[in-house]
């Protein structure tokens, strides 16, 4: 899965996440023989890859994955930077987090429990910070992706606030953190590629930014962007680069109301292209007859 991530095999990848989830479905903790490390593993990584790609699977709950990162002990100490990311992940799939939609049943009631639980994370990881004052270069860049995660929720939970309570820079301290991220990738001037992240979609989110209302954020993201070379699992930053150009950098109704790029409609004629981002310039290509180089180039060769 993660090679089908890396070579833009999006569509296996997601076939493999299913049938991975599905079968975690199946196993019986009380006769599975197996190391407990190994379970722990494979569990870990698809907690990261069934995350980033939930929303492009249809039918699809996790369900497998769910059961097993449910099992996992719910340190309020952490002791190791991986114990801070399981639990995190843990949070994350266990609890609902849709902010931008109030329709939801008891939507508040649900947001602000969710923001509870984050702060006694963010707590909880701060702390074990501060009692790693030496921390190596791997280490260091481990935290700051971590940071970069918290940010991120947080970001959306500002962003989409009562008017009166939401802070006058929500998109601030991501941005903030995600250069600190986006640095050392930047610097090696070469292709880089991770299991999942939230460092591409992030600032494509912060692209979006109503640019009278939040002043350079839109400018800021794009431009970290433009420097990236770096795929997240199956999000590109030159497929979200080339997307934001292709839309004139005005996403307008395309993405106003989600956090999620997979509630752009569907191509009226069957796609030819991956799954995700991939699906979305083939589709915007087709409205605008403009050529996709991205498309073109990388993904398949035909006329759109």
């Amino acid at each position: 899965m993660a090679c089908e991530g890396l070579s833009g095999r999006y569509d296996e990848r997601l076939r493999h996440l299913a049938a991975g989830d599905t079968i975690l479905q199946s196993l019986d903790d009380s006769g599975f023989t197996a190391d407990p490390a190994l379970i722990e593993k494979v569990v870990d990584m698809f907690c990261q890859i069934g995350l980033e790609c939930a929303d492009h699977i249809e039918g699809q709950s996790l369900s497998g994955i769910k059961k097993w990162c449910g099992k996992r002990n719910k340190e309020s100490k952490f002791q190791t930077i991986d114990e801070a990311s399981y639990a995190l992940y843990q949070l994350r799939l266990n609890h609902e987090f849709a902010p931008w939609d109030l329709r939801r049943d008891d939507a508040i009631a649900k947001d602000d429990a969710f923001e509870d639980l984050l702060s006694q994370w963010n707590a909880a990881f701060r702390a074990f910070c501060q009692r790693k004052p030496n921390a190596s270069e791997e280490e260091i860049s481990q935290i700051n992706n971590l940071q970069l995660r918290y940010e991120h929720l947080r970001m959306y939970i500002d962003v989409y606030d009562n008017k009166e309570l939401r802070p006058s820079e929500p998109y601030k301290r991501f941005l903030e953190t995600a250069e600190q991220v986006a640095g050392p990738l930047i610097s090696l001037n070469q292709p880089t590629f991770s299991l999942d992240g939230c460092l591409v979609s992030g600032l494509s989110f912060v692209a979006m930014a109503d640019e009278d209302e939040d002043g350079g954020v839109k400018s800021q993201a794009l431009d970290l962007l433009q420097k990236l070379d770096h795929r997240e699992g199956i999000i590109d930053s030159n497929d979200i680069v080339e997307m934001h150009e292709m839309l004139g950098f005005d996403l307008g109704e395309w993405g106003s109301d989600s956090d999620s790029d997979s509630e752009i409609k569907e191509p009226d004629v069957p796609s030819l292209a991956p799954v995700g981002i991939p699906q979305m310039l083939e589709s915007l290509s087709r409205r605008s007859g403009k050529p996709s180089k991205r498309l073109e180039g990388f993904y398949f060769h035909t006329d759109l």
